[in-house]
């Protein structure tokens, strides 16, 4: 399957059109990427590096054809606390205690794919609802044409080529734990894809993994433990039942809410869903909710276009 850009398209040919969920990709291959990285850890972190230079070199390609430069570049961003707070890209990661592994892929709808005459708009984010016209990571530097095209090009591997995406990542998340020891890692930054199907990539020793989620299904498990060392917060938007939010605190899950908060007034002690008081924990003082108490609501304040909406 050829891959073209845009200018490359005569506007005299009638393109096909196509939204592909992402998280469809992952439950149809969520075995073999599984295999993939089973069969990739039989080898030693050594040998599994020469064949990520590799895959890396071949995925170099696609960014070179998404108007990128021609570079071997990881999937993941890298946060070393120890080259100091705030050293990191993302500033909510960057006040994280332990090291951090972020991967951030596009968000909803937005990563736009032309393949020979094919026009491919990839959804990340079945789940959204109006946050995705207020997302924050689509202001600042989010929304400059190489960060876009950078998420583009990560998104469009994950679909492209599961199974070596799959590998590439494992191998990144192995190498933090050979590096860090005890690390932090996010797979969702910018996106909702169910990483625990593919429950090999948690198997780093070390790795403490956590991501928000706006899945609904996250509310009718046990405290939203997908894994034993991956936890998902739900997050509350305009379709949240709030009965089943509260339901899902009861049990020890956490819930995160954007609040109409300024940057720099405190959190109220209390929030109340459905009729029951919970402990509110500030979520912008890190970003490490694999560490936030059971049964906790998170207040996140709005940023960028979501201060209007709140």
């Amino acid at each position: 399957m050829s891959f073209t850009t845009a200018t490359a398209v005569p506007v005299s040919l009638k393109q096909t059109r196509q939204t592909i969920d992402v998280n469809a990709i992952v439950r149809e291959h969520a075995a073999t990427m599984s295999a993939a990285i089973t069969a990739d850890r039989e080898h030693s972190l050594a040998h599994r590096k020469v064949r990520a230079a590799l895959i890396r070199n071949m995925f170099a390609e696609e960014r070179a054809r998404f108007g990128l430069g021609c570079g071997a570049y990881p999937l993941t961003s890298v946060y070393d606390p120890s080259k100091g707070k705030g050293s990191s890209s993302n500033a909510k990661i960057g006040k994280n205690e332990l090291a951090t592994v972020s991967l951030t892929l596009q968000s909803a709808t937005v990563a736009t794919v032309l393949d020979g005459f094919n026009v491919y708009t990839l959804n990340t984010c079945t789940s959204a609802g109006y946050c995705t016209a207020l997302c924050v990571l689509k202001h600042g530097k989010g929304s400059l044409p190489a960060v876009i095209r950078a998420r583009d090009w990560r998104t469009w591997l994950l679909v492209r080529y599961p199974e070596m995406f799959a590998v590439l990542l494992a191998y990144e998340l192995d190498t933090a734990s050979a590096t860090h020891g005890n690390f932090l890692a996010r797979l969702n930054v910018n996106s909702d894809i169910l990483w625990h199907l593919v429950p090999e990539l948690f198997a780093s020793d070390g790795m403490k993994a956590y991501d928000y989620t706006k899945h609904v299904e996250v509310l009718a498990t046990a405290d939203g433990w997908a894994l034993p060392n991956y936890r998902l917060v739900y997050s509350m938007n305009e379709r949240t039942d709030d009965t089943l939010a509260r339901f899902f605190l009861d049990r020890g899950g956490v819930v995160a809410m954007v609040t109409n908060r300024g940057k720099t007034q405190a959190v109220a002690q209390w929030a109340v869903i459905a009729g029951s008081a919970y402990r509110v924990e500030d979520g912008d003082l890190t970003d490490d909710r694999y560490a936030t108490p059971r049964g906790t609501v998170v207040d996140l304040y709005a940023k960028g276009k979501a201060r209007n909406r709140v």
